[in-house]
């Protein structure tokens, strides 16, 4: 196992139920809970965590849309639109969330 660190206060995150991830402007950012429940309170609006349910189903809303879109005005910028957040999501992983138990 190696170890994951906060990207705000610099803590050792154990386990993936601690570990919540976003995409920021300097690339995926990982963030311990209580740093992100921090930034949470001062940024208007949600942030929804890369690592979450809803990021799966938002994927999969979206991978359906540009699937119709597709269909109906073919073009490969759909295919692209739509592997972008699964590229997200696995990167994520790979950089983050496999280095952690469950």
């Amino acid at each position: 196992m190696q170890e994951v660190l906060c990207g705000e206060c610099g803590k050792m995150i154990n386990s993936r139920d601690d570990l919540y991830t976003f995409l920021s402007m300097n690339g995926i950012q990982a963030l311990c809970s209580e740093c992100y429940l921090r930034s949470q309170k001062r940024i208007r609006g949600v942030r929804t965590p890369i690592n979450s349910q809803s990021t799966i189903l938002i994927m999969i809303a979206g991978i359906v849309a540009c699937l119709l879109l597709f269909i109906w005005h073919p073009s490969w910028i759909w295919v692209v639109v739509a592997l972008i957040a699964p590229v997200i999501r696995s990167l994520s992983w790979f950089l983050f969330e496999r280095k952690l138990n469950a």
